[in-house]
């Protein structure tokens, strides 16, 4: 085995996972440190990155994989959290193809992305078959115009429909929002109030 997986699973030795309040034992995996979008202005990570030499730091699909299985031999831990900031889609979709062989350990994820029309049907089901269970997104504002205020580089009018592709193949969603953002008018939050309607 590679001994940087061994190394990363050797993290858990000793905790009582049987001791934490979930039905089965839950661990976190990261593909990396900070964020490949890398602009929002509400958040901190942007200027965390600028004081870093490599903003953007990331492990490969392949070694990501080798860790979870590696976890799931270990500690038989099939539930893992991918504690990203945000999940890259291609990152994504490299650690599905790595996992293909796996299936049958019906490995299962949630994690953090952006709302990307890379969310298309093929892609959701791709994802629901590599086990993403459930997928929180930072949709921020229903309202374009606070969200270009943002620099959150996502289109208000794409979100129902990337919803829409994770609820049919059968991922779960949670939308992060956020009211009272400088440029914001009332109007704009109450577009936030009212979405998916107001799109």
């Amino acid at each position: 085995s590679d001994p940087r997986v061994i190394e990363a699973a050797s993290h858990f030795e000793g905790l009582p996972l049987e001791r934490y309040l979930t039905p089965a034992p839950v661990l976190p995996i990261l593909f990396g440190k900070g964020c490949y979008f890398n602009r929002c202005k509400f958040c901190d990570i942007p200027y965390i990155n600028h004081l870093s030499k490599k903003a953007y730091r990331i492990r490969s699909p392949e070694r990501v994989a080798g860790d979870v299985l590696e976890l799931h031999r270990r500690f038989g831990c099939r539930h893992f959290e991918l504690t990203d900031e945000a999940l890259a889609p291609k990152l994504l979709e490299e650690l599905a193809d790595a996992l293909e062989p796996h299936r049958d350990k019906q490995i299962r994820f949630v994690g953090y992305a952006r709302l990307e029309p890379t969310f298309t049907p093929e892609f959701c089901r791709k994802m629901a078959r590599m086990g993403m269970k459930k997928i929180f997104f930072g949709l921020e504002s229903g309202a374009q115009e606070t969200l270009d205020h943002m620099d959150k580089g996502i289109r208000v009018d794409d979100v129902p429909g990337i919803l829409a592709n994770c609820r049919d193949a059968g991922i779960r969603f949670h939308l992060f929002s956020i009211i009272g953002f400088p440029e914001e008018t009332e109007e704009s939050a109450r577009k936030t109030y009212r979405f998916p309607f107001s799109a």
